[in-house]
């Protein structure tokens, strides 16, 4: 046990305050006492318009990430939540996860070194695996498939192993993108002379606005829907985007960033 002069910063203590009080500190996240120090942090919102249970929430996510160290949340702001670990490794486990839902909506996550660092604007990319349809993964390099995952967002990570993807008639990459525009449909490639549209899904795809493409909305909410008098028969533009199932990327990945310490 630390000295407890070191403890209390070298002060003389009167006996009253040199009282030791039983007090469990496992899973208490304190505040650095150098500023430079670092801490790991995530600030989160959840990417939707009605109101939530807050509580439930944190419960969720903590249920879902089960950290090893522990975690704490701290409400920042409405929908704006400071997540602090205990360990980095447990934050690095959550970000190489993501994305992440709360009751089928987008929950946004982004590691800060502050809690003053915690800005609302800031919350709007977030990593998807996504499936660009029919093409051979046995017959594209990974330059050509990071070329392609660089046009839907910021390129992250290419699956070129496992067997699911090899005989799947699809590549995967994993892509971060912005979440405050309409989610995209595909990527439309080749010449003037010659192109090709392919079709995009996306893995772990919580619920979305059908109509405009809206992430932090479903067709019920949606104001482009209300102007436009959309009907029950009228097509659904941005239907059929989630993949069917997900799956666990290989080990053998492009640009990987692992959440282990290197």
């Amino acid at each position: 046990m630390a000295d407890l002069a070191e403890l209390c910063n070298g002060l003389a203590l009167t006996d009253k305050e040199s009282a030791l009080f039983d007090f469990d500190l496992e899973h208490v996240v304190f505040s650095p006492s150098d500023p430079k120090e670092q801490q790991w942090i995530l600030a989160v919102t959840v990417l939707r318009h009605t109101k939530f249970n807050v509580g439930a929430m944190e419960r969720t996510l903590k249920g879902i990430w089960k950290p090893f160290k522990g975690v704490v949340m701290e409400v920042i702001d409405d929908n704006l939540f400071a997540f602090i670990f205990n360990h980095e490794n447990d934050m690095k486990r959550v970000l190489a996860g993501c994305p992440w839902h709360f009751e089928n909506s987008l929950v946004l996550v982004k590691q800060v070194m502050t809690l003053a660092e915690i800005k609302r604007e800031d919350l709007f990319l977030c990593p998807f695996w996504i499936r660009i349809l029919e093409l051979s993964p046995n017959r594209i390099s990974e330059e050509k498939a990071e070329q392609l995952g660089s046009m839907i967002g910021n390129f992250m990570e290419y699956d070129s192993g496992g067997k699911h993807v090899k005989y799947s008639g699809y590549i995967r990459v994993r892509v971060e993108i912005d979440t405050s525009q309409s989610i995209r449909r595909g990527i439309l490639v080749g010449s003037k002379e010659s192109s090709r549209w392919l079709k995009l899904q996306y893995e772990k795809l919580p619920k979305y606005c059908f109509w405009c493409g809206g992430f932090d909305h479903v067709e019920r909410e949606c104001e482009v829907a209300f102007d436009d008098g959309a009907k029950e028969g009228d097509k659904r533009q941005f239907a059929g985007l989630t993949a069917e199932e997900s799956f666990v990327p290989s080990t053998k990945v492009a640009n990987s960033q692992r959440w282990s310490s290197s």
